[in-house]
């Protein structure tokens, strides 16, 4: 655990009351506006979510009851009107010596089937899931979780959590569940159950086979499982759009190796998906995922307009994959968009190249299942991946069209707001951009190399213009701070600003709250991946982090992104300056702290 990621500082500053929240709230729509702001989204895999004190059991869930609060306080401090969930998928298990072994990554997960470990048990004990299981047991699983109050806080436990053989708490806990669902007298829920087992895709259900058959489970739990983890997903989005927020999914371009097995005839035999990269010498210059590709050759038949006339086995698969991500969520992030349109494949022994050139069938097969799973499409329900090599043609062939996401790790590539709209012919509001994601490392480490900075602050200064010049605070802290610190701490508010100078943008947690633990170590096999959470007391544990120099300073960014578009509203930036600077000073942690301090006139500053 670093630093910076640990609340260690006796100097706390503080948070903002309530009143302080509402007059900035105001002033930050009036910036939003001002800079022509339209989405900002924030990033979550479900793992990061915190738990609440004495129910926490070694996972987060964005189902669970406490995760309303919490993207509540998101709201608050960044004014965030999307989520973009991570993937969702069970996650993929191989069997080694008589055990189940778990890949944690949620991007080797199904497509067709949600995880078991999005289920919030919590939930479970209240009365509309006929209360199938106690809240003494919930605690049980807190009081029994062997950990350090370290590793408690801000990891994830997947040996407590899933165990071998699926003996885990988890899904001992959902057992309990299924067996206490069996004696229930509540009618209703049992004619949900029923319902949902008919609703159940041809694909979803060959998952559920499989894992019976594998994990001597019966049919029926496995679907319960299933029912329960739609039942609680329907319910967060429902949440969520009710908070103004849309909740988007991440539909992977590769399958899990079950539904690879359980539909065989949709895929080509020792032939896999991957990149074209000239950094993998030792790989002939590909950059090998080792998934199975489709066979497009079984995509369907389509007319001279490009108009789909009948899906075979294929496309039937992609439409039911789409439909099902749009029936789940809101619209859908889709994941290395360019293998859709000019596949890149290999073979065992590593020759390969670009197969076909589908233009944009899959895109009608897309539209298709939109208007079938919604009632009607709509191209900014879909955001691209088109990033590295191979994807020119994609990235012609919709931008403007269809939103592209991109991350200012690389902008010294190109990939930065003033670049992508001078130089590469994108319209505001028709890309999103934030920091940096899962696969980038973490705003923190970024900004501690030297090298990292040298590079992309001649582009920083160009983009924020006149307000590059207002990076600083008129806080003793940051003052008295060595060089070398503030230089870092510059470079982590310039990067924050400009992702603000743009109509889209998003950021990770691990950013927000200023961490230096990075989500995914990409490429390697590390303990320490898919693992990081957000503390219970996360409200203190932002606040504590912004006094140290860290997480993201949304007054400040908002102040700096004005500035950079030459902004004459002098007054509103005089407010989120003032904002910001309060959120550098000694006091209260919380808002209620606050709250109650402002009552007894002792906070020196009002904003």
């Amino acid at each position: 655990m670093k630093i910076n990621s640990v609340v260690s500082c006796p100097n706390f500053k503080r948070a903002l009351s309530s009143n302080e929240q509402k007059k900035l709230k105001q002033a930050q729509e009036q910036a939003r506006e001002e800079l022509g702001t339209k989405e900002t989204a924030a990033i979550i895999f479900d793992f990061n979510v915190p738990s609440v004190y004495g129910k926490n059991y070694a996972i987060g869930t964005l189902n669970s009851a406490n995760a309303p609060e919490f993207i509540q306080f998101l709201q608050d401090v960044s004014q965030i009107n999307k989520i973009q969930a991570a993937p969702q998928g069970d996650l993929q298990y191989s069997k080694q010596r008589g055990d189940l072994v778990f890949d944690l990554s949620p991007y080797s997960g199904t497509t067709f089937t949600l995880g078991s470990h999005t289920i919030a048990l919590d939930k479970l004990c209240n009365d509309e899931y006929g209360n199938l299981l106690d809240e003494n047991y919930i605690k049980s699983l807190d009081e029994n979780y062997p950990a350090s109050k370290l590793d408690r806080e801000y990891s994830t436990n997947y040996a407590y959590v899933l165990g071998n053989k699926y003996d885990g708490i988890l899904f001992k806990a959902l057992h309990k569940a299924f067996d206490n669902f069996k004696q229930l007298d509540d009618e209703q829920l049992k004619q949900e159950f029923e319902a949902f087992k008919e609703t159940l895709s041809q694909y979803a259900r060959k998952n559920i086979e499989f894992d019976a058959r594998e994990l001597r489970e019966s049919v029926e739990f496995l679907e319960f499982c299933q029912f329960i983890a739609f039942k609680q997903h329907l319910e967060t989005k429902k949440e969520l759009n009710e908070q103004g927020i849309k909740y988007f999914g991440d539909c992977l371009i590769c399958f899990s190796k079950k539904e690879v097995q359980m539909n065989s005839e949709c895929f080509k035999p020792d032939v896999f998906m991957g990149v074209e990269d000239p950094n993998c010498p030792e790989t002939n210059n590909i950059q090998g995922w080792w998934a199975p590709s489709l066979n497009f050759d079984k995509l369907g038949e389509f007319d001279e307009n490009g108009e789909i006339v009948s899906l075979d086995v294929v496309g039937e698969l992609l439409y039911e994959k789409f439909k099902n991500f749009l029936t789940l969520y809101d619209g859908i992030r889709l994941d290395a968009f360019w293998q859709y349109v000019t596949p890149f494949e290999y073979n065992s022994d590593l020759k390969g190249g670009y197969t076909y050139n589908l233009q944009d069938k899959i895109l009608k097969i897309i539209e298709k299942a939109s208007i079938d799973a919604k009632g009607y499409f709509n191209p900014d329900d879909f955001v691209l991946e088109l990033v590295g090599y191979g994807v020119q043609e994609s990235k012609d062939m919709t931008r403007n069209i269809y939103p592209h996401v991109f991350s200012t790790a690389y902008s010294q590539y190109g990939e930065n707001p003033k670049d992508l709209k001078e130089q590469q012919g994108y319209v505001d509001g028709k890309f999103l951009i934030g920091m940096a994601n899962h696969d980038n490392d973490t705003i923190v480490n970024m900004s501690r190399e030297a090298e990292r900075r040298k590079i992309q602050t001649p582009q920083l200064k160009e983009t924020l213009g006149a307000g590059y010049r207002y990076l600083g605070y008129e806080d003793k802290n940051y003052q008295e701070k060595p060089y070398k610190e503030r230089l870092e701490q510059d470079f982590r508010t310039a990067k924050a600003a400009e992702i603000f100078t743009t109509a889209n943008q998003y950021y990770t947690l691990t950013d927000l709250f200023g961490m230096s633990e990075k989500i995914n170590n990409t490429g390697k096999v590390d303990a320490a991946n898919w693992k990081v959470r957000i503390p219970a007391d996360y409200e203190r544990f932002y606040y504590s982090q912004l006094s140290k120099g860290y997480g993201i300073n949304f007054p400040k960014a908002y102040e700096v992104a004005l500035r950079a578009k030459n902004s004459s509203n002098n007054k509103l930036i005089e407010q989120l300056k003032k904002a910001s600077e309060i959120l550098t000073q000694d006091g209260p942690m919380t808002r209620k702290e606050a709250d109650r301090a402002e009552k007894l006139g002792r906070l020196d500053v009002v904003f």
